[in-house]
């Protein structure tokens, strides 16, 4: 599964991280990126939804989701920005040097099928290399084919994209999958792994 994926995402990925669902392949994204910068701020848009998991409910621009467990949350450590705002915006917190990923969905599901336009990704993808923070395309919602191309890193290229939803076809199984300099910042096993789960990489979900 893991090479066939590869055959159809863009070439600068080159390694995959199984899941079962898309919050989890969003915080495997999240984990990689904190890992990688040793950095733990992160910036996400309005109208965006990475899931409801506690890792990343945080960044849903949905109060709902999010209300009910803000005292156990660092909500400090996350900045929200307008949809499709001026670079100046983004360049403002990515000075500060801290920031360890820009997460957006290329289209946005329950933010009301909005698509980024491709212009402002590309000044996405400029901004976060300039200061060392790593693009996250949240593609749970639209990748593999659900919006006309397998993963829009074909088109606007992304550190890390994760993918869920058509990915398994009803199955429940997702998928971060990254550059090798995004994803060497996960040390070598010593014995024990320090992100893993029972079912990631489930044979029938695979099959």
């Amino acid at each position: 599964l893991i090479h066939r994926l590869l055959g159809v995402m863009p070439e600068h990925f080159s390694i995959v991280a199984l899941a079962v669902t898309g919050s989890q392949a969003v915080e495997t994204a999240l984990k990689t990126a904190f890992q990688r910068t040793k950095r733990f701020r992160v910036v996400c848009f309005d109208g965006g939804y990475h899931g409801v998991d506690l890792g990343v409910v945080a960044l849903s621009a949905r109060r709902e989701f999010r209300d009910p467990f803000v005292p156990w949350l660092r909500e400090d450590l996350v900045t929200r920005l307008p949809w499709q705002c001026d670079g100046s915006r983004l360049v403002a917190e990515l000075k500060r040097e801290d920031v360890a990923a820009v997460v957006v969905e290329p289209v946005q599901g329950r933010g009301g099928m909005r698509s980024a336009s491709e212009p402002w990704l590309h000044s996405l993808r400029e901004h976060c290399s300039t200061y060392g923070t790593l693009l996250v395309y949240d593609e749970v919602f639209t990748g593999i084919g659900r919006s006309g191309t397998m993963s829009w890193a074909h088109r606007v290229p992304s550190d890390l994209s994760c993918f869920g939803k058509a990915l398994g076809g009803g199955m429940p199984i997702s998928a971060c999958v990254g550059t090798s300099d995004a994803m060497r910042g996960w040390p070598r096993s010593q014995g024990e792994a320090i992100h893993t789960g029972t079912f990631f990489g489930h044979p029938l979900s695979c099959r």
